[in-house]
Parts: structure tokens; C-alpha cells; sequence
């Protein structure tokens, strides 16, 4: 049973990540096989990793274009938007298997604590999308002086 906020954070985070590997891409995948028309909202896979001074998010988005992805952090929220376009084709002839995503998406993800989100700074290439967020320094104590009454 988890004891602290952070634990329970984590845990929150692992099964969203485990109903997205189970169902979100399979259920995707199965319904654009069965109704290729349907449309999807698309979570793109994503790295987060933790340094001494920040956060880095990598976000595979391969197909995007840089002007058409939005990245938003609130509080301890990082969200990323975006679409990708669908070449328009008049049949479907000779199509076997279409699995390569096209359209809107969207991935949110809860960082362990709240970053500076004046210095975030994104950068896009080779479809990896690279969010570094900075922590928040941790106010050092201050000596308080001690006067005479």
C-alpha cells in the first residue's frame, strides 16, 4: 500500500501506462485494421528521465510537423498536442495492413513535482520531440539574526 504522495503518483502513472500498453494501442490497431475510417486519439510513446536540476521528456513523434505540436505544463502537468497529416488517397487498392497514424493526439503526463515552467524549452528532431523542464530550486535556509530586546 503506498505512504506518501509521490508513491501513489507513481503508481497512478504506472497503470496509466499499462492500460494504454494493453488496450489503448491494441484496441487502435484492431479498430483501423477492422474500420479503417474510425478515428483515434493517438498517445504517443514517451522517456521521462530525471536529473540533478530537471526533467526530460522524449516524446516519439515521427511524421509531425514542429508547427503543429503544442506543449503546455501546469503545475505538475505536462501536456503535448499535436496532428499529423493524412495524405488523402481515393481508394484504399492494394492496401494490406494500415497502421501508420494520422491525425490528432495528445499524451499528459504528471511529473514527480512541480518545474519552472518560464525556462522549459522544447526542441524537435527526427520525430523526438525533447522537453526539458527545470526543477524548482529548493528555497536555501536563511539566518535570521538575533537581536537584543
Amino acid at each position: 500500500m503506498p505512504k506518501r504522495a509521490s508513491d501513489i503518483i507513481r503508481l497512478t502513472d504506472r497503470i496509466d501506462r499499462v492500460i494504454d500498453r494493453l488496450f489503448g494501442r491494441w484496441l487502435d490497431r484492431w479498430f483501423e485494421e477492422t474500420t479503417p475510417e474510425f478515428v483515434f486519439e493517438h498517445t504517443p510513446p514517451l522517456d521521462l528521465v530525471e536529473t540533478a536540476d530537471a526533467y526530460i521528456a522524449r516524446f516519439e513523434i515521427p511524421g509531425a510537423k514542429r508547427e503543429e505540436l503544442e506543449v503546455t505544463v501546469q503545475g505538475k502537468r505536462l501536456m503535448v498536442r499535436g496532428k499529423k497529416e493524412h495524405e488523402e488517397r481515393e481508394e484504399r487498392k492494394g492496401f494490406i495492413r494500415v497502421e501508420c497514424y494520422h491525425g490528432e493526439f495528445s499524451r499528459a503526463v504528471t511529473l514527480p513535482k512541480e518545474v519552472d515552467a518560464d525556462n522549459a524549452t522544447a526542441t524537435y528532431k527526427d520525430g523526438i520531440l525533447e522537453v526539458r523542464l527545470p526543477k524548482i530550486e529548493k528555497e536555501k535556509g536563511k539566518k535570521i539574526e538575533i537581536k537584543m530586546s
